[in-house]
């Protein structure tokens, strides 16, 4: 378990600069990124879909296929617009604001690799 522990310390201490860094971009600069990245997950998608299969011996390929597309697309309207540079929400009543401060560890399910974390009730 020690192992796992140290490598966990890691991932989040080289989250943490790879955050730090990302701060410095601009708002244009993380909207390119998420393109990007939505481009990239479109043009794997068959590709992730044979890996779920693989992983998981459960599904068809179709299905898989036009879940990670459909999902693909979905997580990408949802973000596209958002701001993600600087304060990104503010309540003036309260006096209080909010930006990215900083990245959050997560530990994904093993049954895909391509499951969408499902959103918190919280916001």
């Amino acid at each position: 378990m020690e192992a796992i522990d140290k490598y966990a310390d890691e991932m989040v201490g080289r989250a943490d600069e790879a955050a730090k860094a990302f701060r410095l971009f601009t708002q244009e600069q993380v909207d390119a990124i998420v393109e990007a990245v939505y481009r990239a997950a479109w043009k794997a998608r068959v590709d992730l879909a044979r890996l779920a299969i693989e992983e998981t011996a459960m599904g068809n390929l179709e299905d898989k296929v036009l879940k990670n597309a459909y999902a693909t697309l979905l997580v990408y309207e949802d973000i596209r617009a958002r701001k993600t540079v600087g304060v990104v929400s503010h309540d003036p009543p309260r006096g209080s604001a909010r930006s990215p401060s900083r990245a959050a560890p997560s530990s994904r399910p093993s049954r895909s690799p391509t499951r969408r974390p499902r959103r918190s009730s919280r916001r």
